[in-house]
């Protein structure tokens, strides 16, 4: 991967050009900060809300309805770069891998979900599920108990400390 791809990866704007420019449907996009920033959150009703440079879903807070944005956007603008202001788009979030103008992987990325067993808090269930991905990834992977998780929870109706009934299954 040379420096000029990778730059272009963790660079979310220059991304969102790039395919665009390639003919794939991107959603709608500005900077936080920008001086058109309200005009565009009047057209849409969920956004995704994520630092401009980054990887591996950092700082991405996804869905975000109105009541939500202005706290997901003072979090983001902190990060290198600034923050992204999105459209939502529903489908489905795929990772493509691009080696000499070819595409060689791509893995379907899933948020994930926990199911309720009705002893543990949803914060257990949670730690218990990334201490699962840790041993499975060598340490690579987890579920990091952060404002997104949070807010997925909160949106859901519950609390860190409630107990989800057995077979109750929640994405966080």
């Amino acid at each position: 991967t040379s420096a000029i791809a990778s730059g272009r990866c963790s660079d979310k704007r220059i991304t969102n050009r790039v395919l665009k420019k390639n003919g794939i449907k991107v959603p709608n996009q500005r900077l936080a900060r920008s001086k058109k920033i309200k005009t565009f959150l009047k057209k849409y009703k969920n956004f995704v809300v994520k630092p401009r440079i980054g990887e591996k879903g950092k700082g991405v807070f996804i869905k975000v309805k109105n009541s939500e944005l202005q706290n997901a956007i003072d979090i983001v603008s902190d990060y290198p770069g600034g923050g992204i202001v999105e459209e939502y788009l529903r489908g489905q979030d795929i990772s493509i891998i691009v080696i000499d103008f070819k595409a060689v992987a791509a893995s379907l990325r899933v948020p994930p979900e926990i199911v309720g067993n009705g002893k543990l808090t949803i914060k257990e269930l949670i730690e218990k599920q990334s201490r699962r991905k840790r041993a499975a990834t060598g340490g690579i992977s987890s579920i990091p108990i952060d404002n997104e998780v949070k807010r997925c929870v909160r949106a859901a109706g519950k609390k860190m400390s409630d107990v989800l009934r057995k077979g109750t299954c929640l994405t966080i």
